[in-house]
Order: C-alpha cells, then structure tokens, then sequence
C-alpha cells in the first residue's frame, strides 16, 4: 500500500491488475468478473482516496508489474531471475 500511495504521489500511473475482472465468455464468469471490479473499485476508494483503473489486460507501456506469483525473467533470454541469484531464490522458497 505504501509503495502503491508512493507512486501516486509522484503522479505515476496505476492500475490494479487482475484476471479476476476478466469477462470471459460465458453469464456466470462475467457476473463473478463485475462482482470482483466493483469489489476491487471500493476498496482502491477507500485505501487511496480515488477508484484507480482496473484491467485484466496487459499494457505495452506498463514499466512494472508487481505480483506475488510472478517470476521475473531477464529479457530476451527466457531465464528466471532467480536462478542467477541464489540469495533470491532461497528466499521465493
């Protein structure tokens, strides 16, 4: 949250990213998906003051995700990060 106000304050764009808002292609996903916006837009309003963009789609002039889950890969190699820093890996674990 601390990093997230930061860069709000440095007039940075943001945008809450998350497969859980995608409509997929049938009634029951896509109510789930409109549940989870609504959801996700309450709570942006009442941790940061403001609704911030919600998508489910990658932009290509984002210059950083953050994420639990991901692995970073060195760029154009197809390599984890992690696996050229024992130190980071140890600590994914």
């Amino acid at each position: 949250m601390r990093k997230v106000k930061a860069a709000l304050a440095h007039s940075d764009e943001v945008y809450i990213f998350s497969a859980r808002v995608c409509p997929g292609s049938d009634w029951k996903t896509a109510q789930h998906a409109t549940q989870a916006m609504a959801e996700m837009a309450e709570s942006s309003r009442k941790l940061f003051g403001t609704v911030l963009p919600i998508t489910c789609l990658k932009a290509w002039d984002w210059h950083e995700i953050w994420d639990d889950r991901a692995k970073q890969v060195i760029p154009n190699t197809g390599e984890f990060l992690e696996d050229h820093i024992p130190e980071l890996a140890a600590a994914m674990k």
